[in-house]
């Protein structure tokens, strides 16, 4: 019936969603939670479908399968080499 074509119509838009509008933006960070780096790199058709579902970010993160290509979550190990790269030359020049 009509209810099955709505919900047909709503599937096809949520899976040609190409770009991640301003609103969703705005849904994805202050209701559910996702970082900067996670709305960045999430592929458009995932944050239409966790909009839509409003699925709050998992604690551990951003499941991988949901980056666009060539992204990923950050190695906690490379973020700890990275900080401590910056101490090193904070304290190198003295700040």
């Amino acid at each position: 019936g009509a209810d099955q074509e709505a919900r047909e119509k709503e599937d096809t838009e949520l899976q040609e969603t190409v770009e991640i509008s301003d609103e969703m933006k705005d849904v994805l960070r202050n209701e559910l939670h996702y970082t900067a780096r996670d709305v960045r790199l999430m592929r458009p058709e995932i944050a239409s479908m966790v909009v839509y579902n409003r699925l709050i970010r998992p604690i551990e993160g951003m499941p991988r399968n949901w980056y666009i290509e060539g992204a990923g979550p950050v190695d906690p190990r490379r973020k700890k080499i990275e900080l401590a790269a910056k101490w090193a030359a904070c304290v190198a020049v003295g700040i």
